[in-house]
């Protein structure tokens, strides 16, 4: 009997990592092969990181009155273990880009002030470790929306104190660092696996503002926003970290992250491997399914992907990857360690079909891979 690990990322804007596993598991099943299956819905820090933490038992669930990333009024989630003190927050919680109808998504307007006020709620319930997600996010202010909720103020030349955005960041003249802060003993850990600097061609705007609605022309001037908000962190904070790989996560909340609270960014690959014991699992397994919703070069670039592959590479045990769409050719994913790629897309005509029909589709294909396994054995 074969035992079948399964162990995906969601699929943006089609289905949660969960219900990714839910429905290859059933294909699986259906497949008519003698086997067994375990589930582990995964997340590299941005979607589904605090519904992946609850389910690992990270710590209980606090549901806290936020904002959206465009100020609307909602309710998010984190994680909070009393015995250590200890909060697990994820961007995309609460300016997440998945909140967010497509039309809705501009990076020049939204903002992480809700994230800020999850951060707060967990640091006046006494938390002294906190680890924030940074994936999923809609926003590209720097994090200043974030350290608005923490009390630092930004004045513009009149002397205003205002919310900057990614459209406003060059209107800051001042930050004000309170003098008594309530994050200044808290030790924050900002997990990714995005290596990108804050500023430039690869950086945060460039690199990632198209896909949170920033117009095409409109990126070099919010770039130089982001640009002129890294100079006043030198300038005024002492805080030379624009270049660091990282920095430019969640539209530059990395960055803000080292520079108003003086994180560490730390892996969210190896976090997440480590605390789903996701080592051993694959050791136990006779084979491995693996996916997320989009496959590109950045994909085997340190990301969760690149991790699990790695992983089984190491204990020689075959790997097939799911995805919704892939932009590596196969024989590239075969050089990194992988057996057999299917993509949600090969069934469809147009992105549109692919996403609505993709939990059956995911089923077809788990139906169809343990077919090729037996094969691949004979």
């Amino acid at each position: 009997m074969q035992h079948w690990l399964i162990c995906t990322d969601s699929f943006k804007d089609a289905a949660s990592a969960a219900a990714v596993c839910d429905a290859l598991t059933l294909g699986l099943r259906q497949s008519g092969v003698n086997l067994t299956t375990k589930s582990v819905p995964l997340s590299d820090g941005g979607d589904g990181f605090i519904a992946l933490g609850k389910a690992l038992g990270w710590g209980e669930t606090v549901v806290v009155e936020t904002c959206d990333a465009l100020q609307r009024k909602t309710k998010a989630a984190y994680l909070w273990h009393s015995a250590t003190a200890t909060a697990w927050v994820g961007v995309a919680e609460a300016s997440g880009i998945q909140e967010l109808r497509p039309f809705e998504r501009d990076g020049r307007i939204t903002t992480s002030l809700g994230t800020g006020l999850l951060l707060r709620n967990a640091i006046n319930k006494g938390a002294r470790k906190i680890f924030l997600g940074l994936g999923g996010s809609a926003t590209n202010d720097g994090g200043c929306g974030m350290a608005h909720a923490l009390g630092i103020r930004f004045e513009d030349t009149q002397g205003n104190y205002f919310l900057p955005t990614g459209a406003t960041l060059r209107l800051i003249s001042n930050i004000q660092i309170p003098e008594t802060s309530i994050f200044s003993d808290i030790q924050f850990i900002a997990l990714s696996d995005v290596s990108n600097p804050l500023c430039g061609s690869q950086g945060a705007t460039f690199a990632f503002g198209p896909q949170k609605g920033i117009p095409l022309e409109a990126l070099p001037a919010i770039d130089a926003g982001m640009q002129h908000l890294a100079h006043l962190w030198k300038t005024q904070l002492h805080k030379n970290v624009a270049d660091t790989p990282g920095t430019g996560a969640a539209g530059g909340i990395g960055a803000g992250c080292m520079a108003f609270f003086n994180a560490q960014i730390q892996s969210g690959t190896q976090h997440i491997l480590s605390m789903t014991d996701l080592d051993n699992a694959i050791q136990q397994a006779d084979a491995v399914i693996a996916g997320e919703g989009c496959v590109d070069e950045t994909s085997f670039n340190g990301k969760l992907l690149s991790g699990i592959v790695q992983r089984c590479r190491q204990h020689q045990k075959p790997c097939y990857l799911v995805c919704g769409q892939s932009r590596l050719s196969a024989d590239a994913l075969k050089q990194q360690g992988v057996n057999s790629i299917f993509t949600v897309q090969d069934y469809h005509t147009d992105i549109e079909t692919s996403i609505a029909h993709t939990l059956p589709t995911l089923q077809k294909i788990g139906k169809k891979i343990p077919l090729q396994e037996k094969l691949r054995r004979q």
